[in-house]
Formats: structure tokens, sequence, C-alpha cells
């Protein structure tokens, strides 16, 4: 990533409307910033950049509240300097935070559902810059949030040096990847122990959940402390197809060391999850699809397997999968359970990232436990590989609650509300869900994916 983003020398600025801020903060108050709109301007910030009509208070969609920001900038109209297209709100008073400080930040954002995806260049839609010293020049923010192609990255930059050089600083790293969601807001809290050394610390919330938790710099040895931006920054414009980029944020809140997630997460209740799958089996129906095994149907409000077939090699011997593609983060739940036999094996499974007989995902539950059943496995290309083993197995006859959450690359598995395992593989990016056996009968019910 070799763009630089944010200040330049305030000559080449296309707007740099100072408004009035009055920040003040009492002794020992938590909350440093609040940016909820609701005065109908940009009275809470510091200072405005970009062409004018490209940024503005909107009442038409809102996170809280009845206003927020909306941004658009149009291929033709790079800023004032010519070198990139930026439309952004700036707030300095050091809430960029300085090394030794901690602070938390939260906000929303909206990208629309026509947004088109670009793997081409990208965009920083929210970040933290530096003041450079007199021996440096202006960098990349020490932490940025990125949309690039169909993700969107945290991103962390360091350097111990006192003087950098260029825009090359000691160490880049992605606190954490998320498939970009598109038409509704997603809330954002990130935790910043800022350092220049390996004892800094960075976590990253997205809708209420820890998506990345990372020691390691994220901050320059800069003297002065950095400054908020809040926006649109695009370095590049390759794709000639995308005349314009949108964006809307709201509720962007800066905390001290003394604040809190709740006191900095976006206020309200947030969209609820999509519910993409509800099946809870009260009739037969066709949106499932045997790919191997025994005898699937809805029996008794349940699916059941019944005369189940062993394996073939590795894989599992009875899968039914959904019809309905799954892409991006997901929620999965259902209920499940293993018949009791004689056998020491009964087991059930659930499967997500289907692509192909050969190509999947599953987490196993079984009575007894080995290599290949009870954990978080995958089969890619023919080939078992266990990416995390469960502890305690499970007694057959008796129904569990399972979740199976993906959020990022990162898989989490419970079992009736406790986290069984959970891996990090990004080997799969998307497929079907279903359930199925290695070797018995298994029912299963209330089969739910929310996005």
């Amino acid at each position: 990533m070799n763009q630089t983003s944010g200040r330049v020398a305030s000559a080449r600025r296309a707007v740099g409307l100072l408004l009035a801020c009055g920040l003040t903060a009492s002794a020992g108050a938590a909350e440093l910033f609040k940016a909820d709109y609701e005065t109908g301007n940009f009275s809470q910030y510091g200072s405005v950049e970009g062409h004018s009509g490209e940024i503005w208070v909107q009442p038409s969609l809102a996170r809280g509240g009845a206003y927020a920001q909306k941004v658009t900038v149009v291929q033709g109209e790079r800023d004032v300097g010519g070198s990139a297209w930026r439309a952004e709100t700036v707030k300095d008073n050091g809430l960029g935070g300085k090394a030794g400080q901690t602070l938390w930040y939260g906000f929303s954002y909206y990208i629309p559902a026509d947004w088109v995806t670009d793997a081409s260049t990208g965009e920083v839609i929210w970040q933290l810059h530096e003041f450079p010293d007199s021996c440096e020049t202006w960098r990349s923010p020490y932490l940025g949030l990125y949309v690039q192609g169909g993700m969107v990255t945290l991103y962390r930059r360091y350097d111990s040096k006192p003087c950098t050089v260029g825009n090359t600083p000691e160490g880049i790293a992605a606190v954490a990847s998320t498939p970009l969601i598109k038409g509704q807001w997603v809330d954002v809290v990130i935790k910043a122990q800022f350092s220049y050394t390996s004892s800094g610390r960075t976590q990253y919330w997205i809708n209420g959940q820890l998506v990345g938790d990372q020691m390691g710099g994220n901050i320059y040895n800069d003297t002065r402390p950095g400054y908020l931006k809040v926006g649109l920054y695009r370095w590049e414009w390759k794709d000639t197809a995308i005349p314009s980029r949108t964006i809307y944020h709201d509720e962007v809140r800066v905390g001290d060391a003394n604040s809190s997630y709740a006191e900095v997460a976006p206020r309200g209740t947030p969209p609820p999850p999509t519910v993409l799958i509800h099946e809870d089996f009260s009739a037969a129906n066709n949106r499932f699809t045997t790919v191997s095994g025994g005898t699937w149907s809805v029996t008794g409000g349940q699916m059941t397997l019944t005369q189940a077939v062993p394996p073939v090699g590795q894989s599992l011997g009875n899968i039914l999968v959904h019809n309905t593609a799954v892409t991006g983060d997901f929620e999965y739940t259902l209920d499940a359970s293993a018949p009791a036999t004689a056998e020491l094996w009964d087991d059930f499974a659930v499967v997500f990232h289907y692509r192909d007989s050969s190509n999947y995902s599953f987490a196993s539950f079984n009575e007894s436990n080995d290599g290949a059943t009870h954990g978080i496995l995958k089969y890619e290309n023919g080939v078992l590989t266990q990416l995390a083993d469960f502890g305690g197995a499970i007694t057959a006859g008796t129904v569990y609650g399972i979740k199976v959450v993906r959020t990022g690359s990162r898989i989490q598995v419970y079992r009736n509300g406790v986290l069984e395992g959970q891996v990090t593989d990004a080997s799969f990016t998307g497929g079907k869900v279903g359930v199925g056996t290695k070797n018995n009968a298994g029912t299963f019910d209330n089969l739910i994916v929310r996005q």
C-alpha cells in the first residue's frame, strides 16, 4: 500500500472551512468528543475538507437521531492539489492520540447497496493521521479503516524512529479484514493502546463482535498527537466505470482511557441481522439437496436422517445442504442430536462453506474423538484437515444448540452457548450450509442463518 493519505500543506486544500469547535472536558471525563450531527451542521468538528457539495449533513438517512454526514466524491473532481479525491471532517485537539495513551473510538458507517466493488484501488473511510516532525513528510494514517474490493480492513502502521523515511514505516499490519457489508449501518468500536513498540494493542469490534485483537505498534514516534478524520479518501481512480463514491457516517465518539465500549458505541439498537434462511421443518420442502448418504426426510417437525451410510475415504458419509448460497459473514444456528445406538461413534455434523463434494467445512460432534472427528474440520480438494479439536464428547440422544459464527476469516463454534473452538482460516469465502453425519443417523431442527 503506497498511498499517502490525509493532510498535505494547507495551501493545497480544497476547502479549509474552520468552524468553532469549543471542545472542553471536565477533569476525569471519559468522553472527549461526540459528533452525532444533531446540530444539523459541522459545528461539532474543527474543519471540513472537500469541494463544495461533496460533504454535507443530511436528514434522509441516520444511524441515531435525525441527521448524519454524507460524502459523495466524483471521479472528475480531484482535490485542489490534484493528487487524490477527498471529502472528510477533521478534528484535531489531540484526538488521534500519542504514544503511551489509550483512547476509545466509536462510529457507524453506511455503504449504499449499489456500491460497486473495486479491487484496483481502495478508500479510507476513517483514519487517525499524524503531524510529521520537521525531519519528515506526510505519511499514511497510523490507524485507518480501508475498503478495497469486497473487504474492509483496519490497518495499523508504526515506526519507533524519530524520523520516518518517506512513507515507509517500520511496520504495517492488518488488524482484521471482514467482508464488505452494503445497504445497512455498520457499528465500529476501536480501542487503541498507543505505542510504536510491541507493547501497543489494537482491539476492533464490528456490530458488537470482537473481530481483531492484536499486539504491536500502532503509531509513529512523533512529537505532536495525531488527529481524527471521518469521510472518504481515495488515492487513485483506476476503474473509470465507477463514476462516484458515496458513504454516510454517524455517531462518532472518542473516549479516553477511563471510557468504555458502552460509552463510545453508537447509541440505540443497531439494525437486526437479516435472516437469510429459516427452516423449522414444520412441513417438507424442496429447498434442500441430498449430496450423499441415506434417507433424509421431515418427520415430527425435524429433519431426520435414517439408513445412514458410512463415509467414502475421509469425507462425511451423509450430507444434506440448503439450496441458498451464503457469502460473507454469517451466524448459523440449529438444534442437533445423534440418536443413541450401541456404537461408540454416534455423531452429527454442521456443514458450512459447501462448494462441492470435495470442498466444504464442518463442525463435527461425536461420542468419541480422533483426528477426523469432534472438532472444526475442512475437506479441501478431497483432503481432510482438522483445524481445531473440541473438548468433552457429546451424549447420544441429547439435543444440543449449535452456533457457527464466521467473521472475516475467523470461525467460532458454540455448543449450548459455550465456545467449543475457534480458528482463522480463509480457505473458503462462501458456499452453502447444511447438516450431516459421518457414521450414523441424526436429527436436526430450527436451522437459521443470519447475516
